[in-house]
């Protein structure tokens, strides 16, 4: 059984491409394109030449800045997998065997692969999931999907070594009771963990709640 809160929304961004003049970086605004020249005036010669020969290279590079520049994750959902590829794709050390496809069917069936500009609310104290989500509505953001958490685990696995991220947006039941689960990306020192916490769980002050502004959308 599953609880869907909110519809999907997609957030397009070009691949860098090596044989054209003009690559895309998001990187400047939020809804705006830094202009390219922009992009690798942040590069020496050497490695702007290097940049152009490895265009994923250059793809991630970008990202990394959009990260630490305005705090914006972007993420590829590839709905072209099931939940269950997607759990595989993270390579996690252990993962919770209720986040499967069983119990959390992907919501587009279309075949896409999208970009979507994730964030992270943080509310440094500890709260309950309903307050939770009731900052997140009134700053103008929406939880994370389960999609969208298990690319960010997929694209960026070394995030979660440093705190708790957690899903808001899709819950699953997954005991006699019918109490609700969300799933959270975790560590135990190195490993790295998928798994769940129950609703009524208190999130602790350290957490971040993965987000998607409206605004985005």
């Amino acid at each position: 059984m599953v609880e869907r809160r909110m519809e999907t929304k997609i957030y397009h961004l070009p691949l860098i491409k090596s044989d054209q003049s003009k690559p895309l970086t998001r990187v400047k605004g939020r809804g705006q394109m830094m202009d390219p020249s922009a992009f690798f005036a942040l590069f020496t010669e050497r490695e702007r030449r290097l940049l152009m020969a490895y265009p994923e290279e250059a793809r991630r590079l970008s990202r990394q800045l959009l990260a630490k520049m305005e705090g914006v994750y972007l993420v590829d959902v590839d709905f072209t997998k099931s939940i269950d590829e997607m759990v595989v794709a993270g390579d996690y050390d252990w993962h919770d065997p209720d986040i499967s496809s069983k119990n959390f069917g992907v919501r587009d069936t279309t075949g896409r692969i999208i970009t979507v500009a994730t964030e992270f609310v943080h509310l440094d104290e500890t709260v309950k999931t309903r307050l939770a989500l009731d900052h997140l509505e009134t700053n103008g953001f929406r939880p994370a999907t389960i999609e969208e958490t298990l690319a960010f685990g997929t694209t960026y696995p070394e995030i979660q070594l440093k705190f708790p991220i957690v899903c808001l947006d899709t819950f699953c039941t997954k005991d006699e009771h019918g109490y609700q689960h969300a799933p959270c990306l975790l560590h135990d020192g190195l490993d790295r963990i998928l798994s769940t916490r129950p609703f009524s769980y208190k999130w602790h002050n350290n957490t971040r709640f993965l987000a998607v502004r409206k605004s985005e959308q």
